[in-house]
């Protein structure tokens, strides 16, 4: 019986367990909001986000996916020099929430 509920106890937290996501994209816009989190309009949208509208909106915010404020600084910086180069980026986000809330960018310099 211990072996039994072992099993679904693995099996459930599996299937409820955040699936983090690769995306690459140019940004289309950056929104600072005033709550300290910022916003990543993407030219380019991944289906696995969640969000109900066409334009999905990509969070980074403090406190959600393992970002703390030096990691949303420095994301906001990338994205910021990303955007204005007009390079892609690579993000990794939460595609089980509707937020995608945003935990790593890379910009890609060899475009």
């Amino acid at each position: 019986m211990k072996v039994i509920v072992f099993i679904f106890c693995v099996l459930f937290s599996c299937s409820i367990s955040a699936e983090p996501t690769w995306h690459e994209s140019k940004i289309d816009k950056i929104y600072p909001q005033g709550d300290g989190s910022v916003v990543l309009i993407f030219k380019n949208n991944n289906n696995e986000c969640s969000h109900n509208k066409e334009t999905k909106y990509y969070y980074i915010k403090v406190n959600q996916n393992g970002v703390n404020e030096t990691g949303l600084n420095n994301m906001y910086s990338a994205a910021l020099t990303a955007a204005a180069s007009g390079m892609n980026v690579t993000v990794n986000f939460e595609s089980d929430s509707k937020a995608c809330y945003i935990n790593r960018l890379s910009i890609q310099f060899d475009n």
